[in-house]
């Protein structure tokens, strides 16, 4: 859960902090109880990133990463955007750990096209992201939902439509 307990200090919140910031945070959490408190933090191993991928995606699910990850590379992982995505509108959901997440809106089409931006929304551990569908995608749903399947369906079940021309230019009535 990115926390940890030590004696005389209690609880320590490591989750979205470097080694150096996390040994600083200890060492200010010891003064006061130790005459000079040192910290180093060594990190043997990082426990991989986990975020969650909804919506317009091909593989819609739990992504998972071995180094801290970009929304790009997760996108990537879950099958990239379907064609009734909303890329404009991507929605990342975040813990901030006060009970209140954060919602952050990215444009994908935006990061796509400059990179240096893309680099810089990584994602954190349990992210949620979100892709809407677009807004044609969601008047198809509709029509196909409260148009067609109750009313256009049966209709065409019970008769056939169709149409025929011909090619060939057809006399009219006045014999022309």
């Amino acid at each position: 859960d990115g926390r940890f307990s030590m004696q005389l200090i209690g609880e320590i919140t490591a989750a979205g902090l470097t080694a150096s910031e996390l040994a600083q945070t200890v060492r200010e959490r010891y003064t006061g109880i130790l005459l000079n408190p040192e910290a180093t933090v060594i990190v043997r191993k990082f426990t991989g990133l986990k975020a969650y991928v909804a919506g317009e995606v091909t593989t819609p699910g739990l992504v998972s990463f071995d180094a801290p990850a970009s929304l790009l590379q997760a996108l990537i992982q879950a099958g990239w955007l379907k064609p009734t995505a909303q890329p404009r509108n991507v929605v990342i959901i975040r813990d901030t750990g006060t009970g209140v997440p954060a919602v952050h809106l990215v444009d994908v089409k935006k990061l796509i096209e400059e990179a240096e931006i893309a680099e810089q929304v990584l994602l954190h551990p349990f992210d949620i992201v979100f892709v809407p569908k677009s807004m044609i995608a969601t008047v198809q749903d509709f029509i196909d939902q409260y148009i067609d399947k109750p009313f256009l369906t049966p209709i065409s079940r019970l008769a056939g439509f169709g149409f025929s021309y011909s090619l060939n230019r057809v006399p009219n009535w006045q014999g022309n």
